[in-house]
């Protein structure tokens, strides 16, 4: 089967995640225009260069929306601050310290995979925040054969039943494009949930074609660094990401992310009004003396940083 021919080696994979700079570079190509195609040679042609007078237009329009951020009714703006967590106390702690979305996994120290139904069913329990349940086979690459994908979708449904929100999901080829039979699954199993594209997203050899595709399956936010890593390394590229995006996909930047960055972050790459971070918050994802908590007082401080960015802080 095509699945079982595809390549999986770890040199392939290392190599592809080493190329941040040329993914960077490629961004910055194809969104001025420079020859790259987000598709194939089967692409209708760009459209004509719009006269000065559209232009200037377009601009002051742009300017216009980005000045009047503030006055966007307060239940339309986001300013989610997700936490990602492997262990029920850590997100309690979250939620006491204010974040506003979890994502549960289990093993954060090898980059989280999917945790078991009771871990689940347990937080669900102890919160009441918007729960996202990361599903991902195991650690390592993201190239998964056949069985993987079936059972990463039977994982996910369970999730769901257990009282997720919605999952985070992901996979590539072995040309490092995203697998979009899995992502077309997933919409299809789970219509009304909230899909999240992981941060395979950031091992992508084409990062603006795969997020035309996860606009077109009607994916609900992307998890990424920019291909860096780690979110401040990446803005540049997540400032091209999130004007491509056009408010069609949620931007959700990740890597690194912490009270001393989160405003830098936020200013650089993200759209005043719609701001939202994601972070694990611990100083180290090794357990040691037991498990390793998330910090309250980074998660409190990032959030306030978070809101006033949003225009929901309390003085408004």
């Amino acid at each position: 089967m095509l699945w079982d021919e595809e390549a999986r080696s770890a040199e392939q994979f290392a190599d592809i995640s080493n190329s941040h700079a040329s993914r960077q570079r490629l961004l910055i190509a194809q969104k001025d225009n420079l020859g790259l195609p987000l598709y194939n040679s089967r692409q209708p042609p760009h459209p004509p260069a719009p006269s000065p007078p559209q232009e200037e237009k377009g601009r002051k329009a742009k300017e216009l929306e980005q000045e009047n951020w503030h006055i966007l009714p307060r239940q339309e703006r986001i300013g989610m601050l997700e936490v990602c967590v492997d262990t029920i106390h850590g997100a309690i702690a979250a939620e006491k310290a204010g974040a506003d979305r979890i994502e549960l996994c289990s093993a954060l120290e090898l980059g989280g995979v999917t945790p078991s139904n009771s871990l689940v069913s347990a937080v669900r329990v102890a919160i009441q925040l918007p729960l996202i349940v990361l599903i991902r086979a195991r650690a390592g690459d993201f190239f998964f054969d056949e069985l993987e994908r079936d059972l990463m979708i039977a994982e996910a449904k369970q999730a769901i039943e257990l009282g997720a929100d919605g999952v985070a999901i992901g996979g590539l080829t072995s040309s490092c494009e995203l697998d979009l039979p899995l992502l077309r699954s997933a919409k299809v199993a789970f219509p009304k949930n909230q899909l999240v594209m992981h941060r395979a997203f950031d091992h992508v050899r084409d990062p603006l074609r795969a997020l035309e595709e996860l606009v077109e399956i009607g994916f609900t936010r992307i998890l990424t660094s920019g291909g860096a890593n780690s979110a401040l390394e990446g803005v540049l590229a997540l400032k091209l990401l999130n004007e491509s995006a056009r408010n069609r996909i949620e931007l959700l930047p990740a890597g690194g992310v912490n009270d001393g960055n989160a405003k830098q972050i936020l200013t650089t790459c993200c759209t005043r009004g719609f701001g939202q971070l994601h972070g694990s918050f611990r100083r180290s994802l090794m357990p040691r003396d037991g498990y390793a908590f998330p910090e309250q007082a980074s998660i409190s401080r990032t959030k306030a940083t978070l809101s006033t960015f949003n225009g929901l802080d309390d003085h408004e």
